[in-house]
């Protein structure tokens, strides 16, 4: 499906964009700093809410162990993968992973945004 050289293309890009975004924040962090905003207000404009890859990692890895358990219930069912059993057995399993992967997303964010209900949203005029 991937040949070397597109690879190396799309590897070498997520590097490039990788670097520009931390050089952006960091530059952005600076000009802040310089401009004597307070430490509330650059923990607030760089705080992540939800860190997208937390959840990405949380999916995956329950959807996986999911899919992983199916496979063994197939093999105690006797059944081989050339059977439809098998691989229904697996995809219900996997489609198990992802609702439990929804419960336990939704709940992270109840309990983060009961955590901290009325947050006071600064802007950086009121500090400059």
């Amino acid at each position: 499906m991937w040949d070397e050289p597109a690879l190396v293309f799309v590897s070498f890009f997520a590097f490039v964009l990788g670097v520009t975004k931390i050089l952006s924040d960091n530059w952005t962090r600076r000009k802040l700093i310089e401009a004597r905003v307070s430490d509330e207000v650059i923990r607030t404009l760089f705080r992540k809410e939800n860190d997208p890859e937390l959840f990405a990692a949380l999916k995956w890895g329950i959807v996986l162990a999911a899919l992983g358990l199916g496979v063994i219930a197939s093999r105690q069912l006797h059944a081989s993968f050339d059977e439809p059993l098998a691989w229904g057995v697996v995809l219900v399993f996997g489609g198990a992973g992802l609702l439990a992967y929804y419960a336990i997303a939704r709940a992270i964010l109840r309990r983060d945004a009961a955590a901290a209900p009325q947050r006071h949203r600064t802007t950086l005029d009121e500090h400059v």
